[in-house]
């Protein structure tokens, strides 16, 4: 409902975002409606294109597509960075080329993926292989992660337009990405092989909430009970939730 209220928000005010959300949503929705006459290859191709018309990636000079759409969504994702490649221990691999291997090392592993997932698409897109890249993600991953991060991406940029405040729980799934990015080989393996997706997802959203209760408690010891005048002050609760 309030993301509904916040795209509304956006179409009334004509901001060229509501238009980008616009575009990209058709594309998102037919590529993971899960029809029986799209191939994997299909929608892949489709979740990649919906995420170049939400984002709509400036290349740099000497920038290819994947690199640029990989760098603007990390730019939306930045305060969520919660694991590099190099924190992965060679579990997440950069590309083979040694030109790009050393200098991705740093980098948040959604960024990565999203590289990853436009590097398919153009694979299917033009026959090609991918000889000079890692592929961490397998096809079927890349849907899965895909469907769960574009409401998320829609959510942060209507928020940096003041148009969405994420709640805690949001917030906390958000900063599950990385982790569930780095344990993609525990995809479906439930209690065998932990710690599976809905553990790291639910752990994530959790530690949110309890570190939003610690702050609002030590904020409200902080507050001075009776003020000059001898008279109490009513709590206030500065910070409103939007769960």
């Amino acid at each position: 409902m309030r993301l509904a209220k916040a795209l509304d928000k956006a179409k009334s005010a004509k901001i060229e975002l509501s238009e980008r959300i616009a575009s990209s949503l058709e594309l998102f929705l037919l590529g993971h409606s899960e029809t029986p006459e799209l191939s994997w290859d299909t929608c892949i191709m489709l979740s990649a294109m919906a995420f170049e018309r939400l984002l709509e990636p400036k290349r740099e000079q000497g920038e290819g597509t994947a690199h640029a759409l990989a760098r603007t969504f990390a730019t939306v994702w930045e305060p969520f960075t919660g694991q590099t490649i190099s924190d992965t221990k060679g579990r997440i691999k950069p590309d083979n080329d040694p030109k790009f291997a050393g200098a991705q090392q740093n980098w948040p592993l959604h960024r990565k993926w999203m590289k990853e997932l436009y590097e398919a698409r153009s694979s299917m897109a033009h026959r090609g292989n991918r000889p000079k890249f890692s592929q961490n993600w397998k096809d079927w991953q890349h849907l899965v992660i895909a469907a769960f991060v574009y409401p998320f991406t829609v959510k942060l940029m209507l928020a940096k337009e003041g148009l969405y405040q994420l709640g805690d729980r949001e917030l906390g799934a958000c900063e599950a990405l990385d982790k569930l990015l780095g344990e993609r080989s525990t995809w479906g393996r439930g209690w065998r092989q932990p710690p599976e997706w809905p553990t790291i997802l639910s752990l994530s959203e959790a530690d949110r909430v309890i570190q939003t209760w610690v702050e609002k408690a030590y904020e409200e010891t902080m507050q001075p009970r009776y003020p000059k005048g001898g008279v109490a002050r009513p709590s206030r609760n500065k910070h409103a939730q939007y769960d």
